[in-house]
């Protein structure tokens, strides 16, 4: 199937925040894969990279990846996660689904986490006296969901797709029962700890990210306003404030059965970290120390 000429604003919905606005620049559709061309602006580019949006958490992106200029727009192609890609070429015109898909608010193409940066680059200036200095030349890198191919469709034991996730972020986990999971979370936001239940007989999933401080006794009524608040503007996952002045962030999901495929946790394990980070201001705010 050809490489399709779709040029145009799109916006995708994220886990927490305002919508990613971008530009389309073509769109791929393959006999097992759907793939988007992208330009992001310079905020947007970094919101991503930051936030581990479309999949592009650290352990996914090469050591050695290009520094990318700051004042000029980044390039992506996207790979549509393949649970999605058999529904859209199943369908009488895939084109058409994929075109009316991300036209339409609250389709689940147009969720941020439904995709995974395949590249990322950057236009970069040529001599001015070489013979291709008129060129559109570009410089990136290539992650490593390109290299995993189809790897993670597989159904594995819950257990084990949770520890496969985890260290898809590049998280260390460690049991404390045999239904629980945790790990140190330790990036530009803050240190936190991020906690996995299980119930594998159901195949239910729990992702907590606590938050290291406790809100005072006096402040919890109020924090319950602006944590209401927040809420109501999520699509993914819930800020949450318990009896102990913990606040938390949590996200869950129901996977169907005892086995499952690592790249629905990783998701899920992806939505808890964007939204902590997002929420991480406001909770050092409620929570100074």
């Amino acid at each position: 199937m050809p490489m399709l000429d779709l040029h145009g604003p799109l916006a995708f919905t994220p886990p927490a925040g305002s919508e990613i606005a971008v530009a389309a620049r073509g769109a791929l559709l393959e006999p097992d894969r759907v793939a988007l061309r992208l330009q992001l602006p310079p905020a947007t580019w970094a919101r991503v990279r930051d936030h581990a949006l479309f999949g592009a958490h650290p352990a996914v992106l090469p050591a050695d990846r290009a520094a990318f200029d700051p004042d000029r727009p980044v390039t992506v192609v996207i790979d549509l996660h393949p649970t999605l890609v058999s529904e859209v070429l199943a369908a009488p015109d895939p084109a058409g689904r994929l075109g009316r898909g991300l036209g339409t608010s609250g389709d689940p193409l147009l969720n941020s986490e439904h995709w995974h940066l395949r590249t990322a680059a950057q236009a970069v200036d040529l001599p001015a006296d070489s013979p291709a200095a008129a060129a559109e030349v570009e410089s990136g890198f290539t992650t490593a969901h390109v290299s995993a191919g189809g790897a993670g469709s597989a159904r594995v034991p819950l257990a084990d797709a949770v520890t496969a996730a985890m260290q898809a972020h590049d998280l260390a986990p460690i049991p404390f029962s045999e239904t629980a999971v945790r790990a140190r979370v330790e990036d530009a936001s803050g240190a936190w700890t991020l906690v996995v239940m299980m119930e594998p007989a159901v195949g239910l999933c729990t992702v907590y990210s606590a938050f290291p401080r406790p809100l005072a006794a006096e402040l919890r009524p109020q924090a319950t306003d602006i944590l209401t608040q927040i809420n109501a503007e999520l699509t993914i996952g819930t800020v949450e404030l318990d009896e102990d002045g913990q606040l938390r962030v949590r996200t869950g999901v129901d996977l169907g059965g005892a086995e499952t495929d690592p790249a629905l946790v990783e998701r899920t394990i992806g939505h808890n970290l964007a939204l902590m980070r997002e929420a991480w201001e406001t909770f050092s705010a409620l929570a100074p120390g």
